[in-house]
């Protein structure tokens, strides 16, 4: 048997040296080697938020949405105490992403007489297709309000009813609101 111990120490020393080297410089060409390998042609897209809105009589379907506005109620009448009849309207997520509903009127309410205050007016709104709920005093909705829900599905409309209640301790006689807006926000969730 072949011992390493009969070799000149010299000659080991060099020997183990050499083979260093071998073995470095094979790693170096392992590296040097290696090859790159690459995901080309990518592309980011964000999603969209867009909500139409439709008032036209029995469009349910939001077959006649506008981006801006569209016709409001009208609630002539309203005896205190009793709710209105519904008032139908629709929101159409036009977008590519589903939308939270929320509302507010940035309107400042006339408080003179005859003038009703805006806390004894409360809306109820139902929404379906994720739409939501949400039923609050006129005074409450000059601050955004969000309606009750998951969200309204991309590129689904939300068939809605809104019902106008005076409140039962309301006195008055031949009283009005201002003409007042409500806003209306889709916010991606």
């Amino acid at each position: 048997m072949f011992s390493l111990r009969k070799i000149n120490p010299m000659v080991r020393a060099i020997g183990t040296m050499g083979a260093v080297v071998a073995i470095a410089g094979g790693i170096t060409f392992a590296q040097q080697g290696s090859n790159t390998v690459k995901l080309t042609g990518n592309t980011l897209d964000s999603a969209t938020a867009a909500l139409a809105i439709s008032s036209t009589p029995g469009d349910t379907t939001c077959a006649t949405t506008a981006s801006g506005s569209a016709t409001g109620m009208d609630f002539t009448s309203l005896v205190p105490g009793t709710t209105s009849a519904p008032f139908d309207f629709c929101l159409d997520n036009t977008g590519t992403a589903p939308l939270a509903i929320s509302v507010v009127t940035p309107t400042s309410f006339d408080t003179t007489s005859p003038a009703i205050g805006p806390n004894l007016i409360t809306l109820a709104f139902s929404c379906t297709n994720g739409g939501g709920t949400l039923t609050s005093t006129l005074d409450v909705l000059a601050g955004t309000t969000a309606f009750t829900s998951s969200s309204i599905p991309a590129a689904t409309n939300s068939a809605c009813t809104v019902t106008a209640t005076l409140n039962s301790s309301y006195t008055g006689s031949g009283g009005t609101v201002t003409p007042f807006e409500l806003d209306f926000t889709g916010t991606s969730t």
